[in-house]
């Protein structure tokens, strides 16, 4: 059970991450952001690394 909790996590962390910027990317676009996909991702993982 703990093996299998320590392979799932990062991989749903992961999926998660991705899930909150594609969130973010979409909010941004609609408010009229000129920002990129790239650029959306790189500031929601560089401030989620803190979490670490």
């Amino acid at each position: 059970m703990i093996v299998m909790i320590a392979i799932m996590m990062p991989i749903a962390g992961t999926i998660a991450l991705f899930l909150d910027v594609t969130l973010l990317y979409f909010i941004q676009k609609m408010l009229g952001g000129k920002g990129t996909y790239e650029g959306t991702a790189r500031i929601v993982l560089y401030s989620s690394a803190t979490a670490l």
